[in-house]
């Protein structure tokens, strides 16, 4: 098993120095929210359900992206992440214009959300190109193998 660390720029993305987790788990709470006022004031399940499920996800899969065996691995998560990124932004829509959300909630929550969607653009294009240029992989700490040294 290989193990890899990811830099961006001079600076290794850590739990503490990640502005698009910090950003993510935010919006998730607002999320969070939102979906406990749709139930409750609203008494829909539905949609309150399916933007919970898409707002949420984005985080977990940032969170997840933290444990991957490889950069293409990086480059998927990051991708679900932003799937369900654009799937969030269709849900905040349908419900304005299903006048179930106020502009201005809507307007800010999309704001963040834009934020979100351009940090993960950035972050899958900066892989990618590291992807394409890359030769070895980074820091890899795989044991030797004992039977090719006895020759």
């Amino acid at each position: 098993m290989r193990f890899f660390t990811f830099y961006i720029g001079e600076t290794i993305m850590t739990a503490k120095n990640n502005p698009l987790m910090d950003k993510s788990k935010a919006f998730a709470i607002q999320i969070v929210e939102l979906s406990r006022y749709l139930s409750s004031e609203k008494k829909d399940f539905t949609l309150s359900r399916q933007i919970l499920r898409s707002g949420t996800s984005i985080g977990a899969n940032l969170a997840e992206s933290k444990g991957v065996q490889s950069l293409a691995d990086f480059i998927s998560k990051q991708t679900i992440a932003l799937k369900e990124a654009y799937e969030t932004r269709y849900w905040l829509e349908l419900l304005l214009e299903a006048r179930m959300i106020h502009q201005p909630w809507h307007d800010q929550a999309q704001k963040m959300l834009s934020e979100i969607i351009a940090m993960l653009n950035a972050s899958i294009m900066t892989a990618k190109r590291n992807l394409a240029t890359s030769t070895a992989p980074i820091q890899d700490k795989t044991p030797p193998d004992q039977s090719n040294n006895a020759k």
